[in-house]
């Protein structure tokens, strides 16, 4: 099970009737003339691409209507491995669906706060030493010195990181 399919489990056992939807949206994407009886020849592409919609579109409603989104998920035992199979696709930037699941990553991230550990944004710094001699404080700054710029995020880790720490017991 995919945790796509988690997603859309939670959704029909929260009672978001439009998760009902997920199955039929994937079988007519897959057959578009299932039980019907083609009259206009465009029609099946319709019907394909309305499919195609509402599979992207499906799994990032659930996640946006269930209030308890993360603590559902993780009662559903999400693995590493689901994680990674999500990502994955997430990243493959030519499939447009990977916007989708990049939605539903970002709302994932916004609600699961609180199962991320938060970075320090101040780092730690040396006091100075006592001393009486007014230039030698100055005289352990050098003009020569680079200095880094470092960018701190406001959580640890990777995306997978962040996933598994919010969704993974």
């Amino acid at each position: 099970m995919s945790l796509i399919d988690k997603i859309i489990k939670v959704g029909k056992d929260k009672g978001v009737k439009e998760a009902n939807l997920y199955g039929p949206a994937q079988a007519c994407f897959e057959n578009p003339t299932r039980g019907l009886t083609v009259v206009n020849k465009y029609a099946p592409l319709v019907i394909r691409d309305c499919a195609y919609v509402a599979k992207q579109y499906i799994p990032c409603f659930v996640v946006n209507s269930v209030s308890n989104i993360i603590s559902e998920l993780r009662s559903e035992n999400v693995t590493e491995a689901e994680c990674k199979e999500f990502l994955s696709i997430m990243d493959q930037t030519e499939n447009p669906i990977s916007k989708g699941y990049y939605e539903i990553y970002i709302s994932i991230i916004n609600k699961g706060d609180d199962y991320l550990t938060p970075v320090d944004p101040t780092p730690e710094v040396e006091a100075a030493p006592e001393t009486d001699d007014y230039a030698s404080v100055y005289g352990d700054y050098s003009t020569t010195t680079e200095v880094e710029s470092a960018i701190v995020s406001d959580f640890v880790g990777e995306p997978l990181d962040k996933l598994k720490a919010i969704l993974v017991k």
